[in-house]
């Protein structure tokens, strides 16, 4: 292992995988390191259509397809004063990408798929290697200390990109994170087999329906399997253990209860702390934030892996202008945090919002039309899925902040 490299990328993640390939064929010299061996186990399972560009010019996309993922061409909701389900589809919006629809994925294949691709394009990759450290002179990150084979190596780097997840390394070193109180929630989930699914092409919908206590997640899988959550907020918990309140949860569900009702649970039941979070800043001195190590949102609307993607084609952007332009390099470091930390607030407001469950749905759509800005006439429903979807992260990642094409 070679101890200097152009960018140290710190996780395997969507976002690590994705932003170390794209510099990677930028022309610099990147090197990827992930604490766990893959395959390895991860939650947030359903991706939106603003994943499917990232996806494409990854090359990906296609192969996914190959694999027969569950094919995703929209929502179903359970939510608002009606409590009748309802749809909406991505090809009910205009939309300036190639396909209608998306995927619902294991991550563990998922994962594996994005960080073998980045080796297919050159990324040095290092699998159950640490960051154990960081290396500065004064407040300027230098580089990282690894464990590698029970040997500790310091590796020096122009620039480090914090990938790490809501291990979020660097961003509990600085101390830079503002938690959203009123999303402190928890997530609870497990998987079940032969449970039902909806008709034709809803039939790869994720459902999201809300619940007395919180709302519910239904993903279904191509293998049989469906991923089932509830997240509520931390303090609408109980005394009792939590897969008691959670069955109880599905038990008093409408459309959920339905579809499992001939399931046969798999797995044991699942938890982590489900709190929104972000960054006071998204870089610093020698460093970026990428994906959960620069904010979490909760998991409503299945944003996470396309914050992660789409931060990471426009940080790559921003970094190698960086790089290449030293005089210019804090305008190119504040346009990739102007452009990530503007949507990220557009979905944060809005789950702030539909987690009233009780409006009827033409409220929800009015809140979309303040929150975006489209490149076409749409409907306030069209604006909706254009928001939830999102499509409307990608003008707001790279166009409103005039990095696109530069």
């Amino acid at each position: 292992m070679k101890t200097n490299y152009d960018v140290i990328v710190i996780g395997g993640g969507p976002g690590g995988s994705s932003i170390a390939t794209l510099l990677q064929r930028k022309g610099w010299d990147v090197v990827l390191f992930e604490k766990a061996k893959f395959p390895r186990y991860h939650i947030g399972e359903s991706l939106v259509p603003g994943c499917v560009p990232i996806l494409q010019e990854l090359g990906v996309f296609k192969e996914m397809d190959e694999r027969e993922m569950q094919r995703k061409y929209g929502i179903t909701f359970v939510w608002g004063e009606d409590s009748t389900p309802w749809h909406v589809r991505w090809d009910e919006t205009p939309s300036e990408i190639t396909k209608n629809y998306t995927f619902q994925v294991n991550r563990s294949d998922f994962d594996s798929l994005l960080l073998k691709n980045a080796k297919r394009n050159g990324v040095e990759v290092h699998e159950s290697t640490p960051v154990v450290s960081f290396i500065k002179e004064g407040n300027a990150y230098k580089g990282v200390t690894i464990k590698h084979n029970s040997e500790k190596i310091d590796v020096y780097a122009k620039i480090v990109i914090d990938a790490s997840g809501q291990t979020a390394l660097i961003g509990n070193l600085e101390k830079t994170f503002e938690i959203d109180e009123q999303l402190k929630n928890q997530a609870v989930w497990s998987y079940f087999e032969n449970a039902g699914r909806e008709d034709g092409e809803n039939e790869g919908n994720i459902i999201i329906e809300s619940s007395e206590i919180g709302w519910l997640w239904y993903i279904p899988f191509s293998n049989n399997v469906t991923s089932v959550g509830w997240v509520a907020g931390k303090n609408q918990f109980d005394n009792r253990d939590l897969s008691t309140q959670y069955f109880d949860r599905l038990e008093q569900s409408s459309l959920v209860k339905k579809l499992l009702s001939d399931s046969k649970n798999i797995d044991k039941v699942h938890t982590m702390r489900d709190w929104s979070y972000s960054s006071s800043n998204f870089y610093g001195n020698g460093y970026v934030l990428l994906g959960d190590a620069a904010g979490f949102v909760d998991p409503l609307f299945s944003t996470g892996v396309f914050l992660a993607m789409n931060g990471a084609t426009l940080g790559a952007k921003c970094i190698d202008k960086a790089l290449r332009n030293e005089e210019d390099k804090e305008k190119y470091l504040q346009l990739y945090e102007q452009g990530y930390k503007s949507f990220l607030k557009k979905v944060t407001d809005f789950v702030h919002f539909f987690y009233d469950a009780s409006l009827q749905k033409d409220k929800y759509f009015g809140k979309a039309d303040t929150l975006v800005n489209p490149f076409v006439e749409m409907t306030h429903r069209q604006e909706f899925i254009y928001l939830i979807s999102g499509l409307a992260g990608i003008n707001t990642f790279e166009k409103e902040v005039g990095i696109e094409n530069e």
